[in-house]
């Protein structure tokens, strides 16, 4: 199976944001898709593949709103940091690309790899904790929020493994 639909299986498995409860299936995995190509195009390996995935449930839910590019509508202390983070990966200013590539997908991409290059300073100050941590864009080792972007991160990564052939 490829990687594009293993993954949409695994975020449609999710719960879903509770603003989003009457979403039907079809409507989230129509909301996901373009999320779960971009993963499939930039991770390299399901180890990268299955990270972004985490920190794209973990940042965002995969909220209708975020995914739409409609963080205001959001609820107070949920609107992309205030309007300083975008995307599904809530990158900040010096993820330009992110903020400004002329097409949805393009800036999907851009959010992934600024996200993923982070992650792998991050790892190597101090291991798979540091992927995480040092998206808040200081040097984040340890946190009682990290531990879940983890554990889920685990389990996206052996669902995608059993998966695969």
């Amino acid at each position: 199976m490829p990687c594009y639909a293993i993954l949409l299986r695994i975020l449609l498995a999710l719960p879903v944001w509770h603003q989003d409860a009457d979403l039907s299936p079809d409507a989230r995995a129509e909301l996901y898709r373009p999320v779960a190509a971009s993963i499939c195009r930039v991770g390299k390996t399901p180890q990268e593949q299955a990270w972004l995935a985490a920190q794209a449930y973990s940042e965002t839910k995969l909220a209708k709103a975020v995914l739409e590019g409609r963080c205001a509508d959001m609820p107070a202390g949920s609107r992309c940091d205030e309007g300083r983070a975008t995307g599904v990966y809530q990158v900040h200013g010096h993820c330009r690309n992110a903020w400004t590539a002329p097409t949805h997908d393009e800036r999907l991409d851009a959010g992934a790899k600024c996200a993923l290059r982070t992650a792998k300073y991050g790892v190597t100050m101090c291991g798979l904790a540091g992927s995480f941590g040092f998206q808040t864009g200081r040097r984040v080792c340890a946190g009682d929020w990290i531990g879940p972007r983890v554990r889920l991160y685990r389990l996206i990564l052996g669902r995608m493994l059993d998966a695969k052939p």
